[in-house]
């Protein structure tokens, strides 16, 4: 029992370095994302998005087989537009659930060494609801993968969104990530 004590004490989920990071950009995001939503915390938002997520793996999953359709360019429109929809999403969910509150409660790890951190986030009209965040771990620091809850993850909910952008222009992602006249991402 004593010799386990130090290795439990070691292992508590809401202490190591990925609980706290994501820990702290969770509040950080929250507190940003509440009304009345001022200009400088949508711009503070908006760079806490960019630096908090894993861009490339997400529109790379996102984009999926339309990628090889797409130049350097379109690829990179493409990102900017998941990212600016997460924004978006951000915003409505600080209008509609201002009272929000997430706890982390558990860690695990995979294979691969990403970090999936289990949480409960409350929210006033749904009650409680379990919510898994997957972060990567690179060199420079953690980054967000993934979000899931209510049986939806944040990469399936982007790779729908962009095959219904795709299909809405006659399946051309060029004419929607290229920036062609009158595609829109709305």
């Amino acid at each position: 029992m004593l010799l386990c004590g130090p290795v439990w004490a070691h292992e508590r989920p809401t202490t190591t370095p990925a609980a706290r990071f994501l820990q702290d950009h969770i509040d950080q995001a929250l507190a940003l994302a509440k009304p009345p939503l001022s200009a400088k915390a949508g711009d503070e938002l908006d760079i806490l998005i960019r630096d908090t997520m894993d861009w490339p793996a997400l529109t790379r999953y996102a984009v999926g087989h339309y990628g090889a359709r797409l130049d350097t360019g379109g690829l990179s429109d493409a990102g900017a537009q998941l990212e600016r929809q997460l924004g978006v999403l951000a915003r409505r969910a600080g209008e509609e659930m201002p009272a929000l509150t997430n706890s982390l409660r558990g860690l695990r790890i995979d294979s691969e060494g990403n970090r999936h951190l289990l949480s409960t986030a409350n929210l006033p009209r749904f009650g409680e609801i379990e919510v898994e965040w997957t972060l990567r771990p690179p060199a420079t620091g953690y980054c967000v993968s993934d979000i899931s809850a209510l049986g939806l993850s944040l990469r399936q909910f982007f790779r729908g969104w962009v095959t219904s952008l795709v299909a809405a222009q006659g399946g051309d992602p060029t004419a929607v990530f290229n920036g062609e006249a009158g595609a829109s991402p709305q």
